[in-house]
């Protein structure tokens, strides 16, 4: 009998201590109710790793390399393509990256990852007047079916620019300004549906000089952003993201007509354009695709 009772003792604590881990699993699946809803903790190779904030985070920076999927679950990612390059002189500022953001489930599987490189900033194109001097466009990215289009191209600026516009892309670039009364600036790139905006653009203004008989200062317009449009030389917003577990970061912001800024790496950014007459565009900055997961 001593041994029963001691037996039934055990079986009933057991039965608690079963009771308390499965209400222990059930807060976890409800605390990470969209990472659980196709099974199991994740595992997986592939990037640049790290553990911040209770996630695995993969990092992928340039190139193409592979995700390697060794247990199945749901992940949380970005995929941001190249920033495009700005136009040259009085051009407009280069059009963000196309920018994705959500869940999904993977399963044992390989999937490629790819990361667009930024677009170059051009100089101003002579000998004037010519069409030219627009930057060039921002690479695409992509994980798995999911793909990004690059930025699109600011246009040439002052006599470059007649009537060329800022390039289509993820977001669209600024178009081109000018300060001459007989040539037109140009108009703003579209941006895609889902991605990002179009481009701001191009604004016109000649003002009088005794010598010259006029001077050229009008900037172009502003690239269009992942979480807005360019607006006149105003570029758009970039998206603000926390998923690298470092704070904000936003991503894939339009360049603005004016510094001649080359944008940071890794973030999808326009580039900047010199807003002069005789300046270069600045480079817009390359892509990157993040993929997360509970530790």
């Amino acid at each position: 009998m001593g041994v029963a009772r001691a037996n039934l003792k055990t079986l009933t604590w057991n039965n608690r201590s079963s009771a308390s881990k499965n209400r222990a699993n059930t807060r976890g699946v409800v605390g990470n109710s969209r990472f659980y809803a196709s099974g199991g903790k994740v595992v997986a190779t592939g990037g640049t790793i790290a553990e911040r904030g209770g996630y695995v985070i993969h990092e992928f920076l340039s190139g193409t390399t592979n995700f390697v999927v060794t247990l199945p679950g749901d992940v949380e990612y970005i995929v941001v393509a190249g920033g495009a390059g700005a136009g040259g002189g009085l051009g407009g500022g280069g059009g963000a990256g196309g920018y994705k953001s959500g869940y999904s489930a993977v399963t044992v599987e390989t999937t490629s990852v790819s990361i667009g490189g930024g677009g170059s900033g051009t100089a101003v194109s002579y000998p004037l007047p010519s069409p030219g001097g627009h930057g060039q466009p921002g690479g695409a990215s992509s994980w798995s079916s999911i793909s990004t289009t690059g930025g699109g191209r600011g246009a040439g600026g002052g006599a470059g620019a007649w009537g060329v516009p800022g390039g289509s892309g993820g977001s669209g670039g600024g178009g081109g300004g000018t300060g001459l009364s007989n040539v037109p600036p140009s108009a703003g790139g579209a941006g895609t549906a889902g991605q990002g905006y179009n481009g701001g653009n191009g604004t016109v203004s000649v003002v009088t000089c005794a010598y010259w008989g006029f001077s050229s200062k009008a900037p172009g317009g502003g690239g269009g952003g992942s979480a807005g449009a360019g607006s006149g030389p105003s570029p758009g917003s970039g998206t603000n993201n926390s998923i690298r577990g470092l704070g904000i970061t936003a991503y894939a912001a339009g360049g603005s007509p004016y510094g001649s800024a080359t944008a940071g790496a890794n973030t999808g950014n326009g580039g900047g354009s010199n807003g002069a007459d005789g300046g270069t565009g600045g480079n817009g900055g390359s892509g990157i695709v993040i993929i997360r997961y509970p530790a």
